[in-house]
């Protein structure tokens, strides 16, 4: 740098030149007002003179502020950030602009023009004037009017300011004291807060417009929101609206059916209540299978039938202020009406012997809803007997139907024992039930007894003339092998009766029902051996009816009609004969 000798010297010579004279500025008008948190502009003009730097300075002695350079700047000094050059790069005019105007920014402001090569001060201007006038804060303007929101909606929150006023951020806030929460800020927010998403600003380009937009509302946000400015660099807040009133309304939604707590008897009578959120005068419109149902009330009461249980009712709901109207969801008649079921029992076989089995089958046909029970009871007791407890069938109509099929062992203990089945299902109280007893074959009838060597034993008919012919054959054998033509003798008891003719031959006769003897007349050309045994008459056989006759000829047995039998027909009606037939020797 050069010194400063060298510097004068050559300011000298500069001005010692013919037509050359010093630097002359101005600073016209000596006075300028600002207005706070505006700019202002502060003239400054340089005449003639060698090229420099101007600097600008505020106010004087110890009260001297460096304020701006169009150079470098003094040592441990810096340019204000709000202060620019009006005109860049321009030779005379050296004024500038101050921005954001304070109170502390009234004072003289003073132009100095300095040399190009040791910054020596050539030049000075009188100085001008600044008066910073201080302004009311701004004043912010929210809705006076309760605000209205829907739910699932959205709405606009009005926050107005009355000027522009110093840069700084916005803040929304919901509710004050304890309950105040953080909604929104157009800078960063502070520690432990954070931006609802829900919410934006209207109108980021605008100063004074400081609304914003919720979107999705819920019924909790409700309530009082607050717009607040504040001042840039140190956060102080400037201006605080009165606040707005947020209502959020219950969103018009469909209307849902609601029927009785249990189910009802098809035939009778089902009251349905249309639930809506609606507000008053809100109209009700009741259809049936897509047809109209008298009355526009909120309850209906329908008469239902069998088949109503695939039937679907439905409600309608018009808003009185918007008149959107909407529809529920359709109800099915069939979760409000029970259908009683048919039921019925059928056997396999209808009769058993003792300790064989019977297949029962309880058929019950038509019921609603499928939610069913099916059980088997015996008589007096209690306890549920073991049974195939089947699966349900859908009909055309929508009923269901079911078997259960209990399979019984009958026991002499269980003869003529009752058996029922029982169906419960929901909507009825009681439970539909049928009955069924067990029914054995009639057992066979007890012969009539037959005396037994004195005793009387019981033994059925049929056995008993197996044995008697039996012994008759063992008589006709032993008289064929005796030498003489001897008599054959059966003895019960007293109940003997023989008779010898003329011929020879052998007879025998047993009457087991009479104990007198008794003779009987063979004709004389018979020549075989005969035996006959007399039984009780069967009853209800009248005298003429078939008896039953038969004779072992030459050891062969078979039967004979009456009448047809060598030797003619035995004697009586009411007897059964067995016959030995021998050749004569």
């Amino acid at each position: 740098m050069k010194s400063p000798v060298l510097a004068l010297l050559f300011t000298l010579v500069q001005m010692s030149r013919p037509g050359l004279s010093g630097p002359i500025i101005t600073q016209d008008p000596g006075s300028v007002t600002g207005t706070e948190d505006g700019e202002v502009t502060i003239p400054c003009t340089v005449i003639e003179g060698p090229p420099g730097l101007v600097r600008w300075y505020r106010d004087t002695g110890s009260d001297r502020q460096y304020l701006y350079s169009t150079g470098t700047p003094p040592p441990n000094e810096r340019n204000d950030p709000r202060v620019s050059q009006v005109h860049q790069n321009h030779p005379t005019d050296l004024s500038i602009r101050i921005v954001n105007l304070t109170l502390r920014d009234s004072g003289m402001y003073y132009c100095e023009k300095y040399t190009v090569f040791d910054g020596t001060l050539i030049a000075s201007g009188a100085g001008s004037r600044l008066s910073v006038q201080a302004l009311p804060p701004p004043i912010i303007t929210q809705d006076s009017d309760p605000v209205t929101g829907t739910e699932e909606g959205e709405v606009t929150l009005l926050c107005t300011l009355s000027r522009e006023g110093p840069a700084g951020l916005m803040r929304w806030y919901k509710g004050t004291g304890s309950s105040r929460q953080h909604l929104y800020s157009t800078a960063a927010p502070l520690p432990n807060e954070r931006n609802d998403p829900r919410v934006s600003r209207v109108s980021p380009n605008q100063p004074t417009d400081l609304s914003i937009q919720i979107v999705n509302l819920t019924r909790d946000d409700s309530g009082m929101y607050y717009c607040e400015k504040y001042k840039g660099g140190d956060g102080t807040l400037i201006a605080s609206g009165a606040g707005s009133r947020l209502s959020v309304q219950e969103k018009f939604r469909p209307p849902v059916i609601e029927g009785p707590q249990g189910r009802v008897l098809a035939g009778n009578a089902v009251l349905l209540t249309c639930r809506s959120n609606g507000p008053l005068g809100t109209k009700f419109t009741w259809k049936k299978n897509n047809g109209s149902v008298p009355g526009e009330q909120k309850t209906v009461q329908l008469q239902t039938a069998k088949e109503d249980i695939r039937s679907t009712v439905t409600c309608e709901t018009t808003h009185p202020t918007t008149q959107q109207t909407l529809s529920s969801e359709p109800y099915s008649l069939g979760a409000s009406i029970t259908v009683k079921p048919n039921v019925s029992i059928e056997a396999n076989p209808e009769r058993v012997k003792v300790n064989e089995s019977i297949s029962l089958t309880c058929r019950a046909r038509g019921f609603y809803p499928g939610r069913v029970n099916v059980s088997w009871v015996q008589q007096g007791g209690a306890e549920e007997l073991a049974a195939e407890r089947g699966e349900n069938v859908e009909n055309e109509d929508g009923t269901f139907s079911r078997d259960s099929v209990l399979n019984v062992t009958v026991t002499q203990e269980l003869s003529a024992a009752t058996v029922s089945c029982r169906v419960q299902i929901e909507g009825l109280l009681e439970t539909v039930q049928r009955e069924h007893t067990l029914v054995m074959t009639d057992p066979i009838p007890d012969p009539e007894p037959v005396p037994v060597l004195g005793s009387e034993i019981a033994i059925p008919v049929a056995v008993t003339l197996v044995v008697l012919i039996a012994l008759l054959l063992a008589v006709g054998l032993y008289c064929r092998f005796r030498a003489g033509k001897k008599k054959a003798e059966i003895v019960r008891a007293t109940v003997l009766s023989n008779e010898t003719h003329e011929k020879e031959l052998t007879y025998a006769s047993l009457d087991l029902k009479k104990s007198s003897r008794r003779s009987m007349k063979i004709a004389e050309s018979e020549i075989c051996a005969y035996a006959e045994i007399k039984g009780a008459k069967a009853r209800g056989v009248k005298a003429s009816a078939d008896i039953t006759y038969a004779s072992l000829d030459e050891v062969n047995l078979k039967k004979k009609e009456p009448g047809g039998g060598r030797g003619g027909e035995p004697p009586g009606g009411e007897t059964e004969y067995a016959s030995v037939n021998f050749r004569k020797n």
